[in-house]
């Protein structure tokens, strides 16, 4: 998906997204045999070490990832990695002129954001203990499009970063 989209911004880049997505929900309405189909599958009860894990004990799995996720994310952004991704975010030609490589800052925005909504699947699929297509359609999409950044706020992680940075040059 991340090749498709290099030469795309905005809006546009929203619209590959979204096709994307539809794309994907063909291939699973085609392959019921390993996908479910429009039925969906089963996922199993989370076990640890072989112990199946009550809700409330995957309540503290959960919350360990999201803890070393956030912290990921923390350190991604102090990285130079994370100061590309700033300088894509406010202008990308001038980022392109000052040496950034634009087409793999963005390609490693792909797989890291991919990265995070396939964990966030493996957790979420056996805690509902049962995964169909619906779930994740168009109307999702936009749903998670606009809660996302109004509960957690547009880039709220580099946000942080960047003001303990600006503190500590100002010490």
């Amino acid at each position: 998906m991340g090749f498709p989209a290099l030469r795309t911004r905005g809006f546009y880049l929203a619209i590959v997204s979204l096709a994307f997505l539809q794309v994907t929900t063909i291939i699973i309405e085609l392959f019921p045999d390993y996908t479910g189909g429009v039925r969906g599958i089963s996922a199993p009860r989370p076990t640890l070490f072989g112990v199946r894990l009550r809700d409330f004990h995957f309540y503290y799995v959960i919350l360990a990832v999201t803890a070393l996720l956030y912290l990921l994310a923390r350190n991604l952004s102090d990285s130079p990695i994370g100061r590309s991704f700033r300088a894509l975010h406010a202008n990308e030609s001038v980022a392109g002129s000052l040496g950034v490589n634009v087409s793999r800052a963005k390609l490693i925005a792909f797989v890291v954001s991919s990265f995070y909504a396939g964990i966030a699947g493996a957790l979420f699929a056996p805690l509902i203990g049962f995964i169909d297509p619906l779930e994740f359609g168009l109307s999702a999409a936009i749903h998670h499009i606009v809660l996302h950044p109004s509960v957690g706020g547009l880039g709220s992680v580099p946000r942080r970063a960047v003001r303990r940075v600006v503190r500590q040059r100002h010490l």
